[in-house]
């Protein structure tokens, strides 16, 4: 099951992490095995229509006892309110697709459904997406 934080909406969260958890396993069969990055344009489920309007959804595939990913949740806590992170733990039975595809790779971010970088936090990739979004909202 996807652990999911809302920073700015904390009212949503419970029912963001009801959805993902059902709509990431759909999403994840429908992914082959043998898909590459370039290939997968959206495993994530955007979770962000069920949160306030505008406020985007950042899926962050990891695992247990992963430095890299702790370091990039450190980083992360500098975004606070700008976005609904979800934790999805490709060490889970229920996320097999999710680890064939980044076993090697994470910690791995989805924006709104959509890759957007792998190994560590570009700080200046994510914010230029999260005015992105501020201007749409």
């Amino acid at each position: 099951m996807a652990s999911v934080y809302g920073f700015r909406c904390l009212t949503h969260t419970l029912r963001v992490s009801r959805v993902s958890s059902k709509a990431m396993g759909r999403a994840y069969l429908a992914i082959s095995q043998t898909a590459t990055q370039q290939q997968v344009r959206s495993i994530s489920t955007s979770n962000h229509k069920y949160c306030k309007k505008g406020l985007p959804s950042l899926t962050l595939f990891t695992k247990e006892d992963c430095s890299l990913c702790d370091d990039a949740k450190d980083i992360l806590r500098k975004y606070d309110g700008r976005f609904v992170l979800d934790e999805v733990y490709i060490d889970k039975p229920e996320n097999k697709k999710a680890f064939a595809l980044y076993r090697y790779d994470i910690p791995v971010f989805h924006f709104n459904g959509q890759y957007l970088m792998k190994h560590r936090v570009d700080e200046e990739l994510l914010e230029g997406r999260l005015q992105e979004e501020e201007k749409k909202a």
